[in-house]
């Protein structure tokens, strides 16, 4: 019987073995000594994986107001350019993002775009 971290142990390695065919599968399965010398193989005396550190997400978002939107051809022209400078410099993700629907779009799904 496994103690609890071998158990955890055994579960990370078949989380982490890449695809297989059936056939590289038999052959392991088939020979389970070269199995086991592979394996040892990998495990140098006294290595210890070090755990990899992860970049910090960066969830600020900046606006850069100096470069105006682009718009469709088919827009005549901008119908508020008043608004193309309004709005926070930046914001972050981590305060959450929300959807906002015009009162117009509101209880409509099909005015929705």
């Amino acid at each position: 019987m496994f103690d609890k971290q071998t158990k955890k142990f055994c579960s990370a390695v078949v989380d982490a073995l890449p695809e297989m065919d059936s056939d590289t599968m038999q052959g392991w399965i088939g020979n389970p000594k070269a199995l086991q010398n592979f394996l040892r193989d990998l495990c140098s005396p006294g290595f210890t994986p070090t755990p990899k550190e992860e970049t910090p997400l960066d969830t600020l978002i900046r606006v850069d107001r100096s470069v105006h939107p682009s718009y469709p051809i088919w827009m005549n022209g901008v119908i508020h350019p008043e608004l193309e400078l309004t709005g926070p410099a930046e914001y972050n993700l981590k305060d959450g993002v929300e959807e906002w629907l015009h009162d117009d779009q509101k209880g409509d799904s099909s005015k929705v775009r």
